[in-house]
């Protein structure tokens, strides 16, 4: 190993976010995880971390661990932490400006074994995630107090895509627009996945909330809870399908079609009453994935 790498993993030995995966270079920024040399091992994280988003003052070679020292996007900051979350939480927390989907797709499928929060609570008035928010990977993810607009002129069908093998929770005050009826608000689509909504309003989505199963040939399960959610101008609210089980307790409907169920999906009411009417919603699931 060369002088220089051993001088960077001596600065980088007492780093919460990455342990010997992140490094300091000669100017004292954080090497995110995938421009580090091969000689670094993969540490788990050591402790729960906060790292700090601003698009319009931020860049993704600061270190993201200040609200002074900020990344720019989200796939900045996930770069700088290790594949082995070590169980606890990374916290993302967003501030200044709009992050749009061209800035911070996230597919982060390599990420296990914890965390990550994305946290809207101090992000500027009017400011906006723009784009489709795909959460991939073995870890649990979580959304609180976020703004998000789908693209309509992008390739992607959802404004939040889950393809975690984990856990989902949006909790908070959200707001998801679909953007001219995009075709889902939320699209819960894992092999294996729980997830519980609540707090959002969703606006101009063909289907606000649709919970269907990645391998559904083979009849994989996803458990959803939904509850105190509100909607506005969407055609379905809630829609199961394919060993897919929801537990609705919201007291307002979040589409023109309250709620829908086909091949095999469940949805279960306040009252324990499962839905056993079927809508036909065919036009809404052309290209559907």
């Amino acid at each position: 190993m060369a002088l220089g790498d051993i001088h960077a993993v001596a600065m980088a030995v007492n780093n919460p976010v990455a342990g010997n995966l992140a490094a300091l270079n000669a100017d004292g920024q954080l090497i995110d995880s995938g421009s580090c040399p091969s000689s670094f091992a993969d540490a788990p994280l050591k402790q729960n971390v906060t790292l700090y988003i601003n698009a319009v003052m931020g860049s993704d070679k600061n270190d993201g661990l200040t609200i002074n020292t900020p990344k720019q996007t989200i796939t900045g900051a996930l770069n700088t932490l290790p594949s082995d979350l070590g169980g606890f939480t990374a916290t993302i927390k967003l501030f200044g400006g709009t992050l749009h989907a061209d800035t911070y797709v996230v597919n982060e499928s390599r990420l296990r074994n914890g965390v990550i929060c994305i946290d809207g609570t101090g992000m500027d008035s009017g400011a906006l995630i723009v784009g489709s928010l795909r959460l991939a990977g073995r870890c649990d993810w979580e959304l609180t107090n976020v703004r998000l607009k789908g693209n309509q002129g992008g390739s992607e069908k959802s404004v939040v895509r889950v393809e975690t093998i984990g856990g989902f929770t949006m909790y908070g005050t959200n707001i998801i627009d679909g953007n001219s009826k995009l075709q889902n608000g939320i699209l819960i689509l894992s092999a294996c996945a729980t997830a519980c909504v609540y707090g959002v309003t969703f606006t101009n989505c063909a289907m606000a909330v649709s919970t269907v199963p990645a391998s559904y040939q083979r009849r994989r399960s996803v458990i959803c809870a939904i509850g105190d959610c509100t909607g506005t101008n969407n055609d379905t609210g809630i829609y199961a399908s394919h060993a897919s089980l929801v537990y609705d307790r919201t007291t307002s409907t979040l589409g023109t079609i309250r709620r829908t169920t086909i091949f095999g999906g469940l949805i279960v009411d306040n009252s324990g009453i499962f839905l056993k009417n079927k809508v036909s919603i065919t036009p809404l699931l052309t290209n559907y994935y």
